[in-house]
């Protein structure tokens, strides 16, 4: 199903830019579960398969090739604000690029009008090069109420001991300084 691949599937590009393409016509968040199930899946298909995980901040931006016909003269085609929620969800966790949405910055999205009756996602996300982590062996440690953090679980106990505690005095400091 990808048209064209930009990911690098063992850590992300250097540069902070990737992008792929879909020939995938995008689903509503008030399609059926099916239908948004097998969108997921064929977003994931692609992402699978990718080593890494962003950790930063990201913007995304999202082109829909679709035939303008099809956009005022049916009702087949969903409104461009609802197609966003089932593609996020689908670039999100361990198949996907990003740990969680809240990682969005910017989201841009837009349709074109294309001369073919297929349809065409374009994805290009944005990120810092150096905000990556390794899916292999990466677990999630709670430091309470809803933060978590990344971490390889591979790593020597006395090295993630060390680097939990260090994480644990930086969210204390922060806490006292906005205090």
């Amino acid at each position: 199903m990808p048209v064209s691949l930009l990911l690098h599937l063992d850590q992300p590009p250097e540069f902070g830019s990737l992008a792929f393409s879909l020939d995938l016509r995008p689903i509503s968040r008030q399609g059926g579960k099916q239908k948004k199930r097998e969108l997921i899946n064929a977003i994931r298909d692609v992402t699978r398969g990718v080593k890494y995980l962003l950790s930063g901040d990201v913007q995304i931006e999202i082109e829909w090739l679709v035939h303008e016909k099809e956009r005022y003269e049916t009702n087949d085609s969903p409104d461009i604000d609802n197609i966003l929620k089932p593609i996020i969800d689908a670039l999100c966790g361990p198949d996907g690029l990003l740990i969680d949405d809240c990682q969005l910055q910017a989201v841009t999205s837009a349709w074109i009008d294309w001369t073919s009756t297929d349809h065409l996602l374009n994805f290009s996300i944005k990120f810092m090069p150096d905000e990556w982590v390794r899916k292999e062996d990466l677990v999630f440690v709670h430091l309470g109420d809803d933060l978590y953090f990344p971490m390889q679980g591979n790593m020597p106990p006395q090295f993630g001991a060390q680097l939990l505690n260090s994480v644990q005095k930086m969210i204390a400091l922060k806490g006292e300084l906005e205090a």
